[in-house]
């Protein structure tokens, strides 16, 4: 496979994003064999859309920006943003701008995981409740635990390579 698979880390979080991209190495690894090349990570430290200028091929704020027009196979989408009076839910937008450009796209839509702790959040139960049942690609986890986001990348991976997806 020539093209690599391109993952877009989307959280406000740097510690987050970091122990994110950890795994996403570490999954990646065990599966170089069948991808021939290395994953292009790409961390996004906001929710704005498009993200595609506002990228940083690695998670530190001081790295400089890349611009990254292609499609993602996977995004690691947080949900809520830190304010002073609590969190608000932001990534429900990100992810139907999301869904909206990949419109355009041939082929499958990326697969989405949600990894945000606050799921269970009163803001965040509309959105759940309406994307869960009409995506068969948006994966909702129940924690940000890095074994819990490595088994659900382990399996994503075995699944897009046993559907053939565009890797």
């Amino acid at each position: 496979m020539s093209a690599p698979v391109v993952i877009w880390i989307v959280d406000d979080m740097k510690n987050d994003a970091f122990f994110a991209s950890e795994v996403v190495e570490e999954v990646a690894s065990a599966f170089r064999a069948e991808l021939g090349v290395a994953p292009a990570v790409l961390w996004a430290d906001g929710f704005q859309w498009p993200p595609f200028a506002n990228f940083r091929a690695s998670v530190d704020p001081h790295a400089p920006r890349v611009r990254w027009n292609d499609y993602p196979n996977i995004v690691i989408l947080d949900l809520f943003m830190p304010e002073t009076n609590g969190i608000k839910l932001e990534g429900n937008a990100f992810y139907y701008k999301l869904r909206k450009w990949e419109m355009a796209k041939p082929g499958k839509t990326s697969f989405v995981l949600l990894w945000s702790p606050y799921q269970g959040e009163s803001a965040a139960k509309p959105f759940l409740s309406d994307v869960e049942k009409n995506d068969q690609r948006l994966i909702p986890l129940a924690t940000k635990s890095s074994s819990l986001l490595r088994t659900k990348l382990i399996e994503l991976w075995k699944r897009m390579i046993e559907e053939g997806d565009e890797l």
